[in-house]
């Protein structure tokens, strides 16, 4: 596994990365077609198409960037071409454990990244009265929305020393230069990191573990840990900040535990009543759970900006 990379192999990819894009996005712009062109760094179309849609009224385009880097590379190649700068262009990033990059050109999420706008406890709430056909005046209502409560509370008590790990890490390359790929889809959520189960969640997980099936070196400073550690500990907006392809795999995991009590004859854990739930969660969730996810405010300005400042140059 190729973790350890140079400053100079680094920069070569990034520049490379944003010039493949680039020519992805000439091949599929059509000049005389007004219609906004999305670049996102990966799956995040599912999330966007609907709203982008709603705001433009125009099937959008969009380009996958292969990450950030991937968007944020895509981004400076186009803007030395004038020759697009009349074009609705929009520019989606996760925020991460990055500093923002304070640019009104580019959407940067209010949250680590799209999927957490999927896992607050009012998106957990709407798809218990839409997929569970139960409302806020029934007792199974209460109890469900309580154990998603509780279990996400002990999952982020189980979860922190890894997000704290995480942060740690990333402040640690910026301030050496140094640059090591971390490959976090490596970690499984359910085979390396947490038991979830109706009445508990436990975490199995050390960091020694992560490090050696990430195949990347001990190197920070204890502590760094110790102090990132507890300002994440303490931090009330959990869901919000923690990495979010954890977040989002702890709520299919609960859900469909919570789908198949629902489901059961008899020896329900949760529910009074039985129902059928024909809600299926894969790998396809993010289009699965797109109207439920949040859509926040200044996402809609920022679609609505860029999409009327391109026709406004364009006349």
């Amino acid at each position: 596994m190729e973790n350890r990379l140079s400053r100079d192999e680094y920069m070569r990819r990034k520049r490379d990365k944003g010039i493949v894009i680039f020519h992805k996005f000439v091949l599929k712009y059509k000049p005389k077609q007004r219609k906004p062109y999305c670049f996102v760094e990966g799956e995040d179309s599912k999330y966007y198409l609907p709203r982008v849609s709603i705001v433009c009224k125009s099937d959008p385009e969009f380009i996958r960037c292969d990450g950030k880097q991937g968007v944020l590379e895509a981004f400076r190649e186009i803007q030395k071409h004038k020759e697009y700068e009349n074009s609705s262009l929009l520019f989606f990033v996760d925020s991460d454990f990055d500093d923002s990059i304070n640019s009104d050109l580019i959407y940067e999420t209010p949250c680590y990244s799209i999927e957490n706008l999927y896992t607050s406890a009012t998106v957990f709430e709407k798809i218990l009265s839409s997929e569970f056909n139960i409302n806020d005046t029934e007792e199974d209502y209460r109890d469900a929305l309580q154990i998603f409560i509780n279990r996400q509370n002990e999952f982020h008590e189980a979860i922190t020393a890894l997000n704290a790990w995480i942060f740690s890490y990333k402040k640690h390359m910026e301030r050496t230069g140094e640059i090591i790929k971390l490959h976090l889809k490596n970690l499984s959520l359910k085979s390396h990191l947490v038991d979830i189960d109706l009445d508990n969640v436990n975490g199995k997980y050390n960091l020694r573990d992560v490090e050696s099936l990430l195949g990347v070196p001990n190197i920070i400073p204890e502590q760094d840990f110790n102090s990132n550690f507890e300002n994440l500990k303490c931090c009330p907006h959990k869901a919000k900040i923690f990495r979010g392809k954890f977040e989002l795999e702890f709520l299919k995991i609960l859900l469909n535990k919570l789908i198949e009590d629902r489901n059961k004859k008899n020896d329900r854990k949760v529910f009074r009543n039985k129902g059928k739930i024909s809600l299926t969660l894969n790998d396809n969730i993010l289009t699965s759970l797109s109207i439920y996810a949040e859509s926040p405010e200044d996402l809609y300005e920022y679609i609505e900006k860029q999409w009327k400042k391109s026709i406004a140059l364009a006349i």
